[in-house]
């Protein structure tokens, strides 16, 4: 066995099931391989940090929080969306979150791509809207946007899409 380099089988490892670690003496650094584990779970936010443009619905499930669970639940469902702005920013560093168990989560793109799968690019789209107070909201998160942009054949079609709110 080489001096630097040993495997130590089937750990368990956080989200994984079970894996080959590698760990490389000099690096220190590990990395596996198959295994088939889980994602890591959805991201906490501190809500003091944000101001909240629009509130959702709240959701309640036992913890941990499973991304799967939630996109059965939230599929085309923006009922659940709390949108939050940085303290001090605009509506360009908005961005869609969800309030489990009265805690904010960021959103995944796998989650993102679920709650907002019925909003199209079409000619005119905008991504932004203006709520019943005058206050300006996106309409999908900013990365969500782009990646539909970048996969929309209409988009490439037609006349380009407005990703700037005013």
């Amino acid at each position: 066995m080489n001096s630097h380099y040993f495997c130590l089988q089937h750990c368990r490892l956080p989200y994984t099931r079970r894996a080959t670690v590698l760990y490389t003496g000099d690096a220190k650094t590990f990395a596996w391989k198959g295994g088939g584990g889980r994602r890591p779970p959805i991201k906490l936010l501190n809500a003091s940090d944000y101001v909240i443009v629009k509130a959702g619905k709240r959701y309640s499930m036992q913890p941990p929080v499973h991304v799967r669970s939630l996109v059965e639940t939230m599929e085309r469902n923006e009922s659940y969306i709390y949108w939050l702005q940085p303290k001090g920013g605009g509506i360009e560093d908005q961005f869609a979150s969800i309030n489990i168990n009265g805690k904010f989560y960021h959103l995944n793109s796998k989650l993102e791509k679920a709650i907002f799968r019925n909003v199209r690019l079409t000619k005119d789209f905008r991504n932004y809207e203006t709520l019943a107070d005058g206050t300006h909201k996106l309409r999908i998160p900013t990365r969500l946007l782009k990646e539909k942009i970048r996969t929309s054949v209409r988009a490439q079609d037609c006349a380009p899409v407005s990703t700037h709110w005013m």
